[in-house]
């Protein structure tokens, strides 16, 4: 008996296909209310409750939350103190991995230097603050 073989990469491209299908599929989900679209229907459920003004508020505080999970985060973080992220170099620990990623700058000696001033910092944000501060400067001189 004959058997045809299919080689492996015409298999490895037709999966690839396929998913690919999947995916556009899923990603022109939309909400009539805007134009947004989404990879899985369940970030389509999540958007709607921006539409439909459903929030969820923080028992602890007078904060509310779009998502559900946001608010458990948020409670976590600020209310119940844990800090999972914890530095390799210093043992400072963090709620967010965000957070982490950004105080590990600090060890790797990475600047942002003012272009207007002697002052440097760690952060792009901080550096940008700072910035806004030279707006407001007077270069008037009165003799």
């Amino acid at each position: 008996m004959y058997q045809r073989q299919v080689p492996l990469i015409l298999i490895g491209m037709l999966m690839l296909v396929s998913l690919m299908v999947i995916f556009i599929t899923v990603r022109t989900v939309r909400r009539n209310q805007c134009s947004k679209t989404f990879a899985s229907k369940s970030y389509l459920k999540v958007h709607m409750f921006s539409h439909e003004g459903i929030r969820f508020p923080c028992d602890s505080c007078s904060q509310s939350f779009a998502q559900r999970s946001i608010l458990k985060a948020h409670q976590r973080q600020v209310h119940e103190g844990i800090k999972n992220y914890a530095c390799n170099q210093c043992s400072k620990t963090f709620a967010r991995s965000t957070d982490l990623k950004r105080h590990e700058l600090i060890h790797e000696g990475i600047r942002f230097p003012c272009d207007k001033c002697s002052k440097s910092y760690s952060e792009k944000g901080k550096l940008k603050k700072h910035q806004i501060e030279h707006e407001y400067e007077c270069d008037i001189t009165y003799t």
